[in-house]
């Protein structure tokens, strides 16, 4: 499974956003989302066209993200950070 990219966004008060992996499939996207909704978690896939960091000079290719929102207490994202990697993940925090 691919992981999301790393990141340097640190834990915050309030709502956050967390990528659990991207895809190459909406079909994936939705049985990770599934999976994880079976999990407590609040999970949505989306489809983005991104160049990847190694090829920049490359087309872009249609990529399903996988992400996860934390309710906002600083407690709560630690402990959903926590069950993702529970579960074989390595979130990472993203910008909402």
């Amino acid at each position: 499974m691919a992981s999301a990219p790393p990141s340097a966004v640190p834990v915050k008060d309030g709502p956050q956003l967390i990528q659990v992996a991207n895809v190459a499939s909406i079909v994936k996207g939705r049985q990770l989302q599934r999976q994880l909704g079976a999990a407590g978690l609040d999970a949505y896939w989306e489809s983005v066209r991104e160049r990847a960091p190694e090829a920049p000079d490359q087309p872009p290719k249609d990529v399903v993200r996988v992400r996860v929102w934390a309710d906002g207490a600083a407690q709560n994202v630690a402990e959903v950070l926590a069950t993702l990697k529970q579960l074989g993940f390595e979130p990472v925090l993203v910008q909402p």
